[in-house]
């Protein structure tokens, strides 16, 4: 049950063509994670992996929302701006999805 919701808020999150919609449902995704990393299992660290696992992709997804702000109430954000800036833009989106996928040094 708790599989299935995970995969259904990451097709809803992916498919979406509203940012912010998009980025609610990008955090969304946390919560029947979290229930299980903290319902199901016997360790007795469940709980504490659960509260990491919260503050490390809040904290981490942070500077994704920045760049989400900074490119919506930029005009013309990606055509105008610098190729500085574009490069800043693309490094925090790619740091955000790397925190959710596993991929080692990236992913707690």
């Amino acid at each position: 049950m708790l599989i299935s919701s995970v995969l259904l808020i990451l097709i809803l999150t992916f498919s979406s063509l509203i940012i912010y919609f998009f980025y609610l449902l990008f955090e969304i995704v946390l919560i029947p994670t979290l229930f299980l990393i903290t319902k199901i299992g016997y360790q007795p660290e469940r709980l504490q992996a659960g509260i990491y696992l919260i503050f490390y992709t809040i904290l981490a997804s942070f500077p994704l929302l920045l760049g989400i702000l900074n490119f919506k109430y930029t005009p013309n954000f990606i055509f105008l701006s610098s190729n500085c800036q574009q490069v800043k833009f693309i490094i925090i989106f790619i740091l955000a999805f790397l925190v959710k996928i596993p991929i080692f040094l990236f992913h707690l």
